[in-house]
């Protein structure tokens, strides 16, 4: 999008575009600051799941807000759609493109045949891996630990040091950042699957002990001795 906020700015120049992208950084930075500090201060105490919205009790609010995402995933889909189908059109038919290019085409039109293919294939594909996953956390966890890493850290350093020839400092730097980038994204994704494991883990205990729980009581209740333990009580200690 820099390139579509460059030609709207009036006498573009460089030093307009780098004050822009400055305001724009500072702007979203003090966004997430202010949000992650407010929602530490409200959250602090309490356990909550990497889906914040399973925190909120639930009111009139909490269900317009829930609503609110759904309907910025839903609007939103079609732009991701977008970008994604050209890039498999040009992956899957490189050649005919290829041709294309060479007799002068400019456009980038896709067959409508292959259009809904590609569509429907998109969206299937989204669909199952949406049913099958079991919670948002482990898509966002596995999301900011692989694609954010290797958007924001690992691709630009890789493509400076493609660019640069001479071994100057900006060049270490960026095989620095480019090994610091790839270490984050390897430990981020083991924590994110090591903390997936956990809770299936904490789950399947939690199944194994409430379905043994009415076994337990009924052994109590045949036993005179053992009808002075609470059960209840102590079953929520092991939850």
């Amino acid at each position: 999008q820099i390139f579509e906020i460059y030609q709207a700015i009036p006498n573009a120049s460089l030093e307009k575009m780098n004050d822009l992208i400055r305001k724009a950084v500072n702007i979203c930075t003090g966004v997430y600051i202010f949000v992650g500090g407010f929602g530490y201060i409200a959250f602090c105490r309490e356990t909550f799941t990497g889906n914040i919205l399973m925190s909120f009790p639930s009111s009139l609010m909490s269900e317009v807000i829930k609503i609110g995402f759904v309907l910025s995933v839903a609007f939103s889909f079609p732009l991701i759609i977008f970008p994604c189908r050209a890039s498999l059109y040009s992956l899957l038919y490189k050649r005919l493109q290829t041709y294309a290019l060479h007799e002068g085409a400019t456009d980038k039109y896709i067959p409508e045949g292959r259009f809904k293919s590609l569509t429907f294939l998109i969206v299937f594909v989204s669909l199952v891996t949406g049913v099958m996953i079991p919670n948002i956390e482990l898509v966002l966890g596995l999301v900011g630990s692989t694609i954010g890493i290797m958007i924001c850290v690992v691709f630009p350093a890789m493509c400076f040091i493609c660019v640069s020839t001479k071994n100057t400092n900006e060049r270490i730097l960026a095989q620095l950042m480019l090994f610091v980038g790839v270490i984050v994204m390897v430990l981020g994704t083991y924590a994110n699957l090591y903390a997936m494991e956990e809770i299936s883990v904490k789950s399947v205990v939690t199944e194994k002990i409430i379905i043994k729980e009415p076994e337990i009581l009924k052994i109590v209740q045949e036993d005179p001795a053992l009808k002075m333990i609470d059960i209840p009580k102590t079953s929520n200690k092991l939850l």
